[in-house]
């Protein structure tokens, strides 16, 4: 026998909770035919293929203008719909990511591929390369806190790079910053020394050296 939930209760799990967003949800899942006008529950079978459809047919952001404005960025033809932080495309309930989602736009409508970073730790590097390079950039990242870091090691990140952002503000040598920064660097690319902590910090810097 097939098991059913409340369709309500599905909606909130994707994140619908304002009168406004569960109706839009509603209604779109009425029109494609997976429910009908006055049923309160759906069968299990079912939610694979209506999560699929709502993710395809409405675009989830909260009520952030700024992620308002990114979702919009897509080219997605959507509907915006309001919905829990948590579920937002954009930010999914984080100021980081909303922050790191907008550098890459920027990165992006100023034709820049290549980013490196020295400094920081691993598991902000990680956050940062893995929504940069879902976004389509190539992002490398220093933690010169670890290990040895050479001129040898230096040479082909500044050749590569078209921006480099030095995070001064973390645990980061001087000898292994100085290898970044003593030099010219190479034409057209773009140095942004940072002085403040934090992965949001970082990408407002960046974004804030384009303008």
């Amino acid at each position: 026998m097939s098991r059913d939930v409340a369709i309500s209760e599905f909606l909130t799990q994707e994140g619908f909770s304002g009168p406004a967003s569960l109706q839009a949800a509603r209604n779109m899942l009425e029109r494609e035919g997976l429910t009908r006008s006055g049923k309160l529950r759906i069968a299990e079978a079912k939610l694979q293929a209506a999560r699929a459809l709502l993710n395809e047919r409405l675009l989830k952001t909260c009520g952030n203008e700024e992620c308002r404005e990114l979702a919009g960025e897509t080219g997605h033809e959507a509907d915006l719909v309001l919905v829990d932080s948590a579920a937002c495309v954009v930010c999914r309930g984080s100021n980081n990511r909303r922050a790191i989602v907008a550098l890459a736009r920027c990165l992006r409508r100023h034709g820049v591929q290549r980013v490196l970073i020295v400094g920081g730790k691993p598991e902000q590097h990680a956050e940062i390369e893995d929504l940069l390079r879902s976004e389509g950039r190539a992002v490398r990242c220093v933690d010169g806190s670890r290990g040895s870091h050479s001129r040898r090691d230096a040479e082909p990140n500044r050749a590569w790079a078209q921006v480099l952002l030095v995070w001064g503000a973390t645990q980061l040598p001087h000898k292994v910053s100085e290898l970044y920064t003593s030099a010219p660097p190479p034409p057209g690319q773009r140095v942004v020394k940072l002085a403040r902590r934090g992965v949001e910090a970082l990408c407002r810097e960046a974004i804030r050296s384009f303008a």
